[in-house]
């Protein structure tokens, strides 16, 4: 559990930077991010029901 909560929050950090870069992407690149994150914490079904 610890490391999903670990990963989220460098995934958070790296949209921040992105965002710093590019404003312009930032909900796009959020989403995109978040859900990359459940795929690959398995959550993808929770999220979906």
């Amino acid at each position: 559990m610890f490391t999903i909560i670990r990963y989220t929050l460098n995934q958070l950090h790296r949209i921040v930077l992105t965002t710093r870069q590019n404003p312009g992407r930032v909900h796009q690149h959020a989403t995109g991010a978040s859900e990359e994150a459940c795929k690959k914490a398995g959550f993808k079904d929770a999220v979906e029901f």
